[in-house]
């Protein structure tokens, strides 16, 4: 770099991307709640470190005297150059009942699961709290076909995949063999993390008395 301000912000623009990517990864896996992220250390630690490996990348580059256009060309190809290594695999490997892939996309699962795990514990009590407010007297037997696909509407971008591993999911619930108020509760978590707090909110207000048990 030798104090190059330009070499200077071109760092400063791999980082920066590598910063991004970081944090759309999550905020896409938490979309109930994204303003709870900037909460948590472990949400920064992990935007950061991608930041950082996109930044080596571009030091590497440098240092193997690689030249791919100017100095912001550069840039870009290591911010997502390096993002796209950071989450390779060179080969699957059989763990157990699950693929996993040997490589350094093995790393970035076990940091992914570490954040996960640090985040979800805190989230876990307000959408206990917040889904019992919701989805207190309505009946899964009522809204379990409903209500999922009001919420799939009221989301302008939700695309098919979404649509179709929420089915599944509420499946799932409808399979368990619990009591109809407890299924309901479950059908509010799993719609509280696809569509978010207010738009429940507002589907089970919408929807009202078609969907809840008589008094």
């Amino acid at each position: 770099m030798n104090g190059d301000p330009t070499a200077l912000q071109d760092y400063v623009l791999a980082a920066g991307l590598g910063i991004t990517v970081g944090a759309a990864e999550l905020l896409s896996r938490y979309r109930d709640t994204p303003r709870r992220l900037f909460g948590r250390i472990a949400f920064y630690l992990y935007v950061m470190g991608n930041g950082a490996v996109a930044a080596l990348a571009l030091l590497a580059l440098h240092a193997l005297h690689i030249t791919a256009g100017n100095g912001t060309t550069q840039a870009i190809v290591a911010g997502f150059g390096g993002m796209a290594i950071l989450r390779s695999a060179f080969a699957t490997v059989r763990v157990g009942d699950r693929d996993l892939p040997a490589g350094f996309g093995l790393v970035i699962q076990g940091l992914l699961g570490a954040v996960d795990r640090v985040i979800d514990r805190h989230q876990a009590t307000g959408r206990s709290a917040k889904v019992g407010e919701i989805m207190v007297g309505v009946s899964f037997v009522k809204a379990y076909e409903a209500l999922p696909a009001h919420c799939i509407l009221l989301m302008a971008n939700a695309s098919d995949e979404d649509a179709k591993n929420l089915a599944a999911e509420v499946a799932d619930i409808a399979a368990s063999g619990y009591v109809d108020q407890i299924r309901a509760y479950n059908l509010g978590v799993v719609l509280l993390k696809f569509a978010g707090q207010d738009v429940l909110q507002n589907a089970v207000n919408t929807l009202g008395a078609d969907i809840k048990t008589a008094p």
